[in-house]
């Protein structure tokens, strides 16, 4: 979107656990070490295992160009939860 980026997708649970109040964390890197993150629920905050979610992430940056994107999820009772990215298509 204009002056931003969306981040979309869908986020499986692989663990044999549930994980529940999750939520989709996202980082760009611009020029000069400018930075700009933001974060937001899943559809469905608890996934048990094997279950997916959509997410969608959308920030706002002040920079035109972007060197790298992170992605993670977290829950409250999670500093982060492991997460495996494929190449984006």
């Amino acid at each position: 979107f204009p002056r931003g980026v969306l981040v979309q997708g869908t986020v499986k649970n692989i663990s044999m656990r549930s994980l529940s109040d999750l939520r989709a964390h996202v980082r760009v890197l611009g020029p000069g070490l400018r930075m700009a993150s933001n974060s937001a629920p899943l559809t469905d905050r608890s996934l048990m295992p094997g279950e997916m979610a959509s997410f969608e992430v959308r920030l706002r940056t002040s920079f035109d160009s972007i060197s790298r994107c992170q992605l993670w999820f977290r829950n409250p009772r999670v500093v982060q939860i492991a997460t495996l990215v494929p190449n984006p298509r």
